[in-house]
C-alpha cells in the first residue's frame, strides 16, 4: 500500500482550515481526490471567483473534497472523479487525474460569490461551469469535463431555486 494524502475540510467559527490526513492507497487501483500538491501544481496561484473570491486551488480543493458522486477509470487509465462541495451541493467539481497522480483537467459548478462592493447580490443567480485544462491535456479529458458540466448543469437539482438559461460550460485553457 503507498500513502495518500485526503484533504479533509473542517468549518468553525472563524472560518475554514483546509489539512490533509494520511489516507491508505491501493497500489494498483487510486481513489478519491487528488492530492493537496496535485491541486497547487495544476492551479498554481490563478484566483477567479467560483465558490467564492480565493485562489482557484483553495475553491477546488474544497469543492472535490465533498461526497463522491461519480468515480470511475477512463480509457487509457485516466481516473474521473466527481463531487458535490460539502454542506452546499449546489456547487459541483470534477477531476480528471492520470495515473501518476496528474491533474489533467478540472471543472468547478458554482454562482461565482465575490465582493463588487456596488451593492449588488454576492453571488450570480445562475451558477456557471467553468472547466480547466492545460494546453497539453487530451480531447478525452476535456470533452469529459465538459460533457459533466453540462449534464450537471441541465440536473433539477442543480436548479432548484435558481433561474437557469444556458447550459454549456466556459473552457479556460494555461500553460
Amino acid at each position: 500500500m503507498k500513502v495518500g494524502r485526503k484533504i479533509l475540510v473542517a468549518c468553525c467559527a472563524g472560518g475554514m482550515l483546509v489539512t490533509t490526513t494520511p489516507m491508505a492507497r491501493s497500489t494498483t487501483t487510486a481513489v478519491g481526490p487528488p492530492s493537496e500538491q496535485a491541486i497547487h501544481d495544476f492551479f498554481g496561484e490563478r484566483r477567479q471567483p467560483i465558490y467564492f473570491d480565493d485562489t482557484l486551488a483553495r475553491q477546488f480543493a474544497i469543492g472535490i473534497s465533498g461526497g463522491v458522486e461519480d468515480e470511475r477509470i477512463l480509457p487509457g487509465g485516466d481516473r474521473f472523479v466527481a463531487t458535490c462541495r460539502p454542506h452546499n451541493c449546489a456547487d459541483k467539481a470534477a477531476v480528471v487525474i492520470a495515473k501518476d497522480g496528474r491533474i489533467l483537467g478540472a471543472g468547478m459548478i458554482g454562482f461565482r460569490c465575490h465582493h463588487r462592493g456596488d451593492g449588488v447580490p454576492p453571488c450570480d443567480e445562475n451558477p456557471s461551469a467553468i472547466v480547466y485544462v492545460k494546453r497539453a491535456t487530451t480531447a478525452g479529458a476535456r470533452n469529459q469535463l465538459r460533457a459533466w458540466a453540462i449534464k450537471r448543469l441541465a440536473d433539477p437539482t442543480v436548479e432548484a431555486g435558481h433561474l437557469k438559461t444556458k447550459h454549456d460550460a466556459i473552457v479556460i485553457e494555461f500553460n
